[in-house]
Parts: C-alpha cells; sequence; structure tokens
C-alpha cells in the first residue's frame, strides 16, 4: 500500500477513534479532562487505541476511504 494512503487510512481511523474516545466522556458526563481520575485517564486512553486499531483494521481490510 503507498505510504501516501496509509497516511490517510490511519488519519481517517485516528479521527473515528477520537470520536469513540469522546463518547466515552460523554458517558462520564466529563470534559474536563484535568479532573479525570487516573482509571478514567486509563480507560480514555484505552477506548481511543483499541478503536484506532479496530478502524484502521477495517479500513485496511476494505482498502478504501470512508470519502
Amino acid at each position: 500500500m503507498p505510504l501516501e494512503k496509509l497516511d490517510t487510512l490511519e488519519h481517517a481511523a485516528a479521527m473515528e477513534a477520537a470520536n469513540a474516545a469522546g463518547d466515552y466522556l460523554d458517558s462520564q458526563h466529563q470534559t474536563d479532562l484535568a479532573k479525570l481520575s487516573a482509571e478514567q485517564w486509563e480507560e480514555l486512553w484505552r477506548v481511543f487505541l483499541v478503536s484506532y486499531e479496530k478502524f484502521l483494521r477495517q479500513k485496511i481490510e476494505v482498502g478504501g476511504l470512508p470519502y
């Protein structure tokens, strides 16, 4: 896969993972990151990383862009 296409897929996956992380924050009724507990920070990063991996894998398997 050309590097430029991979970069685009990675960016798209990161944006979708950011939305998943935002959904987690909404579920915690917290948008002030300074107020997150250690456990909430850990879960926020886990949600982002797992979502990023999942979305990137899906995009690579499909071989296309969402737009």
